[in-house]
């Protein structure tokens, strides 16, 4: 694996091949294929919707990290293939009214997926996010995990649709789907240190959205949510 590279997605189709490379994409439909091993870290600095679409090739090795504040929709697929692997972590801040669709299609032996959504609500936002595992028939030795979690910070609706379409017996399948506010143990662990009720909602709501990230991306993401938390 090489350096990382900075990349400005101004095309629809991306092809990376054993790399580290960092994502700003400006198309509102992008189809990226993985070959071999992988990691994409994106931080996008304009807001529109996306249709984006990941093909993972034979024995590739993915982890996309993704953050974003942005209002738009978007549309996220997934297309698993024979011994490939893939960790995709998004979190994001959201003020708005904002849609999610997000499927996992594997239709060959081997796959391993992981799916960590974290979302943070707070103002006008009202959330609906959807995720489809789908592990196709005839297929062995596949696993999937769904984890999506949605901390709410005003008394907006909020939704999750955890799907799993599973065709096959030989696979490990399983889903987490969790709405809740800031945990109030917490708030009053931090206020014995000393902390108002408004930091403390900070540094939660801040921590939430950095824990399913490695610590090279958090640095990066930091100073967004300062302002923006």
């Amino acid at each position: 694996m090489i350096l990382m590279n900075n990349i400005l997605v101004n095309e629809e189709h991306l092809t990376i091949n054993n790399n580290i490379v960092w994502l700003d994409i400006f198309v509102d439909k992008l189809t990226i294929t993985i070959e071999g091993k992988v990691i994409i870290n994106e931080l996008t600095t304009q807001d529109h919707p996306l249709d984006l679409t990941i093909n993972l090739t034979k024995n590739s090795y993915l982890i996309y990290n993704r953050f974003n504040n942005f209002t738009s929709s978007e549309k996220i697929i997934i297309n698993g293939n024979e011994n490939s692997q893939v960790s995709f972590n998004y979190s994001f801040l959201a003020t708005t009214k904002k849609d999610i669709l997000l499927n996992y299609d594997q239709n060959n032996n081997s796959g391993n997926c992981e799916i960590n959504v974290y979302a943070l609500a707070k103002d006008n936002a009202s959330l609906t996010i959807a995720a489809t595992g789908h592990i196709l028939k005839s297929t062995n030795d596949n696993e999937y995990l769904e984890n999506i979690r949605i901390t709410s910070l005003n008394n907006e609706k909020h939704t999750i649709y955890p799907n799993l379409l599973i065709d096959t017996h030989n696979v490990t399948a399983s889903h987490n789907a969790t709405i809740a506010s800031v945990d109030e143990e917490e708030l009053f662990y931090l206020s014995t240190k000393g902390l108002s009720k408004p930091l403390a909602t900070k540094l939660i709501s801040q921590g939430f959205l950095l824990s399913i990230f490695d610590e090279n991306y958090q640095t990066k993401i930091k100073s967004i949510l300062d302002k923006e938390v």
